[in-house]
Order: C-alpha cells, then structure tokens, then sequence
C-alpha cells in the first residue's frame, strides 16, 4: 500500500510538472506574440519615419524652388527698374529737347520781332523821304511869294527887268519843277516798290509766326504727353513695386508655413524616436523576461528529470525489495 501512495504521488507530481510546463509553454508563446507585435510596431514606426525623412527632402527642395522664385523676383525687379530709369531718362532727354527747341523758336520770334523794327525804321525813311520833296516846293512857292511882294514896291523901272528875271527863274523853276515832278515820280515808284517789298515781307513774317505758334503750341502739347507719360510711368513702376510687394510678402508667408511644417514634422520626428526607443526599451524587457521565463522552463525540466530520476530510482528499489521478498518467500 505504501508503494501504491508513493506511485500516485509521483503520477501527482508529474501531473503538475507537465501542467507547469504546459503553462510556461504558453507564456512563452505570449511572450513571443508580445515580441512579434512590438517588431511589427517599430517596423511601422521605422516606415513613418522613412515617410517623414521624405516629407522634409519634398519641403526642403520646395523651400529650395521658393528661393529660386524670390532671387528672380528680385531680378526681375531690378530689371524693371532698371527700365523705367531707362525711360525716364530718355523722357528726361526728350523734355531736355523739346526745351531747346522751344528756346530756338523764341530766339527766331525774337528776331522775327527785330526784323520788324527795323521795316518800321525803312518805313519811317521812306516817309520822311516823300516829305523832303513837299518841303522843298513849300519853300519855293515862299520865295516866289516874296519876290512877288518885293516887286511890287520898287520902281517902275526895274520891273521889268525883274519882270524878265521872274520869268527866267520861273523858266528854270519850271524845269526844275519838272525835274523834280520826275524825281519825285522816280521816288514815288521806288517807294511804292519798297512799300511791297515791305508788305511781302510782313506777310512773311506774319506767316512765320502763325507757324512759330503753331510749333510752339505742337511743343506744348509734346511736354503735355510727356508729362502724362512720365505720370503714368510713375503710377506703373508704384504698382508693380507694390505687386512685387505683395508677391514677396506672400513668399515670405510660404516659406514661414514651410518652415512651420518642418518644426511640425521634425517634433513628430522625435516623438516618433523617443516612441522607437521605448518599445526598444519594452522589447528589450520584453526579452530579458523571455531569458527568465527559458530559464525558468530549463530549472523545470531540470526538476522534472531529477523527478523521472528519483522514480525511476524508487521503482528499482520497489522491483528489488519485491524480488528479495519473492527470495524470502520462496525460500521459506
């Protein structure tokens, strides 16, 4: 009976055993689960990462095409500034020039002006001209007046012979009456002459007037348009400053959103990493338990072959004691 209560003891204790290694078999599958779940999470942590060093080239290289874009802006403000200094220069020559003509075309009125003048003076000339010769016959008929008078006073005798004297003055007067009528006929002629002379040349010179006005009203409304150009020039190069303005600062708000966008990305960056480190940290717990747990499974077995050992030991010494006890029996 003893050795029945001994056998069922150890069937006991080998019941337990296998259930104790039944159990840490299935630790260790949990165990191995556990592990394979945190592999598969770093391996997807490792993929975000990946996704994420993507993420930051792709904005590094539009951070890239964004500078690209303001270093042309820049050029091509410059250049368009540089145009419109162009063009106001060359408005500024024009306008230079125009101011010039100008000045030449009041020097030619005021010349046109002196020529005047001096018709005038050739008219007044002219006139006294004409005058001298009605003069000269006013003065005559004087003297014909007195002799007349003187002749009337004196003696009888001597009128005659003035008489006769009178007739020879009046003789050569006569001719130089008619020399003088014929000179004066001559002068008149010429003056008439001159007198066309002189309107044609008034009339010229009213023409070149009418045509200085009209250039000079030409040149007034040339500055005019220039000085609507250069305001409307003026008004082109504020707008596209202010568009060119407005163009950068959007840029500058991108390149701000980008740089927003790489803090982000780099603090998910290192979330992520500290994330990595402690499951790492978990896996190698994780695995430290494992070591345990085989351990622990390897004293079991160890305890479970010490147990096989001491029974196998017990039977033998059971099949012995029965065999001596089958000796003694038969022997007695």
């Amino acid at each position: 009976m003893l050795l029945l209560l001994l056998l069922l003891l150890l069937l006991l204790l080998l019941l337990l055993l296998l259930l104790l290694l039944l159990l840490l078999l299935l630790l260790l599958l949990l165990l191995l689960l556990l592990l394979l779940l945190l592999l598969l999470l770093l391996l997807l942590l490792l993929l975000l990462v990946l996704l994420l060093l993507l993420l930051l080239i792709l904005l590094l290289l539009l951070l890239l095409l964004l500078l690209l874009l303001l270093l042309l802006l820049l050029l091509l403000l410059l250049l368009l500034l540089l145009l419109l200094l162009l063009l106001l220069l060359l408005l500024l020559l024009l306008l230079l020039l125009l101011l010039l003509l100008l000045l030449l075309l009041l020097l030619l009125l005021l010349l046109l002006l002196l020529i005047k003048l001096l018709l005038l003076l050739l008219l007044l000339l002219l006139l006294l001209l004409l005058l001298l010769p009605l003069l000269l016959l006013l003065l005559l008929l004087l003297l014909l007046i007195l002799l007349l008078y003187l002749l009337q006073q004196q003696l009888l005798l001597l009128l005659l012979l003035l008489l006769l004297l009178i007739l020879l003055l009046l003789l050569l007067l006569l001719l130089l009456l008619l020399l003088l009528l014929l000179l004066l006929l001559l002068l008149l002629l010429l003056l008439l002459l001159l007198l066309l002379l002189l309107l044609l040349l008034l009339l010229l010179l009213l023409l070149l007037q009418l045509l200085l006005l009209l250039l000079l009203l030409l040149l007034l409304l040339l500055l005019l348009l220039l000085l609507l150009l250069l305001l409307l020039l003026l008004l082109l190069l504020l707008l596209l400053l202010l568009l060119l303005l407005l163009l950068l600062l959007l840029l500058l708000l991108l390149v701000l959103l980008l740089l927003l966008l790489l803090l982000l990305l780099l603090l998910l960056l290192l979330i992520i990493i500290i994330i990595i480190l402690i499951l790492l940290q978990l896996v190698a717990v994780v695995v430290i338990e494992l070591q345990l747990f085989l351990l622990l499974l390897l004293l079991l077995i160890l305890l479970l072959l010490q147990v096989l050992l001491l029974l196998v030991i017990l039977l033998l010494r059971l099949l012995l004691l029965l065999l001596l006890l089958l000796l003694l029996l038969y022997k007695w």
